[in-house]
């Protein structure tokens, strides 16, 4: 099982980090909790289950399913909370953008994660 610790709510993000089996992690970035609105809001506490799938794109991304009232929630790249709608955010570091919280190395955090899991499903447990 994976796990998602989140450490900080400022009421603009919320900053974490994802810990895979295996001692691997990655910064994470969500957007704040706003009580679990859609496109606003970050995902409620909660395990959820994780899986491989492919988007029209023919790009490749992990889904969390059954998050209550919310759809598409994606493991995926980004800098800024601003670019999500309750998806998460990965990076390999993370500091300040614009002023605001981000995470950098985002793609090749992605990669790495992706590599690690191996395309399998995995629940992950929010914290």
């Amino acid at each position: 099982m994976a796990r998602l610790v989140r450490e900080l709510d400022d009421g603009t993000c919320t900053i974490g980090r994802i810990f895979l089996p295996g001692g691997s992690w990655f910064f994470t970035l969500e957007r704040p909790w706003m009580g679990n609105q859609q496109g606003i809001s970050c995902i409620p506490l909660a395990t959820y289950s994780a899986v491989y799938r492919q988007r029209p794109s023919k790009l490749y991304d992990y889904w969390l399913k059954d998050v209550p009232n919310r759809s598409y929630i994606l493991i995926h790249s980004g800098n800024l909370a601003s670019q999500v709608q309750g998806c998460i955010l990965l990076g390999m570091q993370r500091g300040w953008m614009k002023g605001k919280r981000a995470v950098f190395s985002s793609v090749t955090a992605v990669r790495k994660f992706e590599e690690i899991m191996g395309g399998k499903p995995f629940s992950l447990e929010v914290l």
